[in-house]
């Protein structure tokens, strides 16, 4: 065999190989996808995260024709199942439907973060915001932001609030409340009852003030007063109910969010394909209600949006961490 001929031998053998290895680097262009799909929720099932995963993976694998599985992996605030999905092999095939908690809230408040928020995810879309909602108990004699001001201002110290542990979003959010209202008042965490133990206590009397969604089921209740919501705009489904900017605190925006993630060095068009049947579903009146039903506002941001969103949030909750000197967790 001459050298030409030995030459083109090996070009013809890499090529081979080339086309065998990167025909089996699987997704690729448009053979993605060619088997099922697995998005991780880091909470248990039938929470809100889990609903809204489900919510997904029916839209992907609608437009697929892919089954789309839904694994539930809860723990220590989605912390848990987020660390689990980082520490899985980039495939192409699994997904993280993730909230503003343990994607900025768990990274701030450890000195040593379990993973990075920016470096170790690959955000594809955001797919709501979550409200907050500010509620006092009816025995309290005040009926509009405004005057539980002035009545905190009037009894200094002597009101408490309740969140769901310290570090929660109820947390952060109720300390901005109470940075930019100028008043003191003293935070009960429930870290092993969660949501559910806040809310007990404060339909009892035991709180005087609870900012969390857990209030908006029982809004029509003679012992909750809903004062107010937490986003840029009244909510659809309590649209009575003003904002915290409209009620004297213009500065006060502060919501959560839930969102799709990839792994660092998901293939573009992957992205592209995912946002884009996420996109189309957003439209549709169908999703709308479901979200809303879900007390969520539908919002879509995609990839580079959901990017600055994240980095944005992240800037945000640190420093009212810092302003309202909450303690690292570890």
């Amino acid at each position: 065999m001459n050298l030409y001929h030995m030459a083109a031998t090996a070009i013809l053998s890499c090529t081979a190989l080339l086309g065998t290895t990167l025909a089996g680097a699987e997704p690729a262009g448009e053979a993605w996808p060619s088997r099922p799909i697995t998005i991780i929720a880091p909470y248990g099932a039938g929470g809100t995260t889990d609903l809204v995963a489900r919510l997904i993976a029916k839209s992907i694998s609608e437009a697929t024709k892919q089954p789309v599985v839904v694994e539930n992996k809860g723990g220590v605030g989605g912390v848990l199942g987020t660390s689990a999905f980082v520490r899985l092999k980039n495939n192409g095939y699994t997904f993280l439907v993730s909230n503003l908690a343990p994607q900025v809230i768990a990274a701030i408040m450890r000195n040593k973060p379990p993973y990075d928020p920016i470096k170790d995810f690959a955000p594809i879309a955001m797919v709501s915001e979550a409200d907050e909602f500010l509620a006092v108990n009816a025995k309290l004699p005040v009926h509009s932001v405004k005057e539980l001001i002035a009545y905190a201002r009037a009894h200094p110290g002597q009101l408490n609030y309740g969140s769901p542990g310290i570090g929660s979003f109820g947390h952060f959010a109720s300390e901005l409340f109470a940075m930019q209202a100028g008043i003191s008042i003293q935070h009960i965490p429930y870290d092993s009852k969660g949501s559910m133990g806040a809310l007990n206590d404060f339909m009892s009397g035991n709180l005087q003030i609870l900012i969390d969604p857990a209030v908006v089921p029982v809004r029509n209740d003679p012992r909750v007063r809903l004062l107010a919501t937490s986003n840029t705009e009244r909510f659809p489904g309590t649209p009575d109910v003003p904002t915290l900017r409209q009620s004297g605190l213009p500065d006060y925006v502060v919501t959560g969010w839930f969102g799709l993630f990839g792994a660092p060095g998901t293939p573009q068009a992957v992205i592209e394909k995912l946002t884009g049947i996420i996109h189309k579903a957003s439209a549709s009146p169908q999703w709308q209600r479901y979200l809303l039903g879900l007390g969520l506002t539908p919002l879509y941001l995609g990839p580079d949006q959901f990017s600055k969103r994240l980095r944005a949030d992240l800037d945000k909750f640190r420093a009212i961490k810092a302003q309202a000197h909450i303690p690292y967790l570890d």
